[in-house]
């Protein structure tokens, strides 16, 4: 999943340099919103929200540190960057 997230950023990274005047690329508001969602609603059915207590939660529960399926689903997920997920900040 490393090299998906590295290849990811890449892109990102790539994007910018290729636009002269852009100097950053924030996620919009509303694709954070239904990602975190989706990624809520999948993590809610597994171990890690059914009363364990580890290190991936939060003291109010929150999961934000797992992945909630297959690592091919996430290599999909971040083969291409949607720059249109993103506001281009200067």
């Amino acid at each position: 999943m490393i090299e998906a997230q590295a290849r990811y950023a890449l892109q990102g990274i790539q994007a910018l340099r290729g636009a002269p005047g852009i100097r950053a690329l924030d996620v919009r508001p509303e694709i954070q919103t239904a990602f975190n969602a989706e990624l809520q609603a999948k993590l809610g059915r597994s171990v890690w929200a059914t009363g364990c207590s580890s290190w991936y939660q939060t003291a109010a529960g929150h999961n934000s540190a797992l992945w909630p399926g297959f690592t091919v689903d996430y290599w999909r997920r971040t083969r291409r960057l949607r720059l249109e997920d993103f506001a281009a900040g200067s």
